[in-house]
């Protein structure tokens, strides 16, 4: 094991630095595309691949899943024939509670957000390379209240009814996001994007 690999795997398995994170993400992302792949649904006639894939994520989860989605995006770009759109094959990314979210940049380009609650002292909502940083006000009980994942099933719900009503418009996804927020549940949220 050379120093340079030993020191990655260290890292790896601690997960405090986010690049490392996102290192992992990468390498994990490479080893994993073939079996992403098999479970696309492709066209039976072109055999290319028609099925897009979202990715969400939670709170380290975010560092990780931005080499993840870059090794994706660098299969894809070497291998564009095996595509109905290589230009769309990640359809949404949605990071909740990103950690040290100062630190992570989101591959540019795709249809990405994130969202964090205030009171959650883990999570921010300063990515790079998104088209929305939505925060809110939301509290749950506990010391990890606001940061766990079940704080945000009116998020995640709101959101993904956004999504699909959106036909790609993020700015339209955008705002009927924060008015559902607002109507069905009572919650402000921001968007700093």
């Amino acid at each position: 094991m050379t120093e340079n690999s030993d020191y990655a795997e260290r890292n790896f398995q601690s997960g405090h630095d986010p690049e490392d994170r996102e290192k992992a993400g990468y390498v994990i992302g490479k080893q994993d595309i073939g079996n992403i792949l098999s479970q696309l649904a492709k066209d039976p006639t072109t055999g290319k691949y028609t099925e897009t894939i979202q990715i969400y994520t939670h709170s380290r989860g975010a560092a990780f899943s931005a080499g993840y989605i870059k090794a994706i995006l660098e299969y894809v770009k070497a291998h564009p024939e095996e595509f109905s759109d290589p230009n769309k094959v990640i359809d949404l990314v949605y990071n909740m509670a990103p950690h040290q979210s100062n630190s992570i940049n989101e591959p540019s380009g795709l249809n990405a957000y994130s969202h964090d609650h205030t009171k959650d002292w883990l999570s921010g909502n300063d990515m790079k390379g998104l088209k929305g940083a939505f925060t809110s006000n939301e509290n749950s009980l506990g010391a990890m209240g606001s940061h766990s994942t079940s704080s945000f099933v009116n998020d995640i719900t709101a959101f993904l009814k956004a999504f699909q009503s959106s036909n790609g418009n993020s700015q339209q996804l955008i705002d009927d996001f924060i008015k559902l927020m607002q109507n069905q549940y009572g919650v402000n949220v921001t968007n700093l994007q």
